[in-house]
């Protein structure tokens, strides 16, 4: 059984463990137990023991709560339908879900820096606008020209020729 790999709670090996399961079983000439084309007929007691051999290859690498799900089944073909039950609807499921992971780290990966770079160049520009110590409004006024809040009655010290002559 080395060459089967234990089946996963989540079954997410499901695909890979079918495949090896399925092609040890054709080496040791069960495969038609699992596809269903070996039923019982003649011989009840050597179908019994390969059924038997057949549902141990299955019973031998799935978890114990797996196994709980599929044990009230009586043929090999039963077990493996069940499992495919569990498991095969799934299996498009998980890797719709891994593709859409992928893609999303993907973009991630791809814009997820420049739009992290933008956004602070962004703040920054803005930033540093609201930094900036020009207190001109374009109108070619100067600070000496403002009024002091110091002068008398808020009349600035400065003559018109931007002295103190009266």
């Amino acid at each position: 059984m080395a060459d089967i790999p234990v089946l996963r709670t989540d079954g997410r090996n499901w695909t890979e463990y079918r495949e090896k399961l399925l092609r040890v079983a054709a080496q040791k000439n069960l495969d038609r137990l699992y596809d269903g084309t070996e039923t019982l007929q003649g011989d009840a007691e050597d179908w019994q023991q390969r059924n038997a051999i057949a549902k141990a290859l299955i019973v031998e690498t799935i978890p114990d709560s797996i196994l709980l799900r599929i044990l009230h089944f009586k043929s090999t073909h039963e077990f493996f339908e069940g499992l495919k039950n569990l498991f095969e609807q799934d299996v498009a499921t998980l890797e719709l879900l891994q593709e859409l992971r992928n893609n999303r780290s993907k973009r991630e990966a791809t814009y997820g820096l420049a739009s992290a770079n933008d956004r602070v160049r962004r703040r920054s520009h803005v930033t540093d606008k609201s930094r900036c110590d020009d207190v001109s409004n374009g109108s070619g006024r100067r600070n000496n020209d403002v009024p002091s809040p110091f002068s008398p009655l808020g009349r600035s010290t400065r003559g018109p020729h931007g002295d103190n002559r009266p």
